[in-house]
């Protein structure tokens, strides 16, 4: 499992040379500092079956890094580090509020393997926190937006009969609302 998500890091770091398909530039470009308060990644099962359990790896914790590393070489901005924001007393009680207890989320497949990072909502939370809990908790960062963004890990092959090449595809999918806006600025 391991050994896949090493081969396809790679591919997921150039995967963000971020292109998008809704994307409000207007909104955007008066943005300097966001926070992406959520990230999830999934692989295809594979021989180890999936399973609906949420898994932590270092190798997930290096995408979200380059993921923020992407950010501020594509757009210029500061992105708050992970670090600093997990301390935030806001930030803590968002997390609470979003990843403990009973939550009403989406299924999981039980054909892909999920991973989270530890201390970091999961990508639900955007749309669970409304634009109050969004707006307080920009506000509480001092940030101009929140993002959150899921990796995809896939096969893409063209076989016949079973015979032809598999290549390893990411995709990020990225969620940002703007202070004061109650529709994605960027999806």
């Amino acid at each position: 499992m391991n050994k896949f998500i090493l081969l396809v890091f790679p591919l997921i770091v150039v995967s963000c040379a971020i292109k998008s398909k809704v994307r409000d530039d207007a909104q955007m470009k008066d943005l300097k500092k966001v926070a992406v308060i959520g990230f999830n990644a999934s692989i295809p099962a594979g021989i180890a079956g999936g399973s609906i359990e949420k898994i932590t790896s270092a190798e997930t914790d290096k995408m979200f890094a380059e993921f923020n590393k992407a950010l501020v070489k594509q757009f210029n901005w500061q992105v708050l580090d992970a670090d600093t924001m997990k301390r935030q007393p806001a930030y803590v009680r968002a997390y609470d509020m979003t990843m403990k207890g009973w939550q009403n989320k989406s299924m999981v497949d039980p054909n892909r393997r999920n991973f989270v990072i530890e201390g970091i909502m999961d990508t639900e939370s955007l749309r669970q926190m409304g634009k109050e809990g969004r707006d307080q908790l920009m506000q509480a960062l001092r940030v101009d937006s929140l993002i959150v963004a899921t990796v995809g890990t896939y096969f893409e092959s063209f076989t016949v009969m079973g015979i032809g090449n598999r290549y390893p595809q990411a995709r990020v999918y990225v969620q940002m609302y703007k202070k004061g806006a109650e529709d994605i600025t960027w999806r």
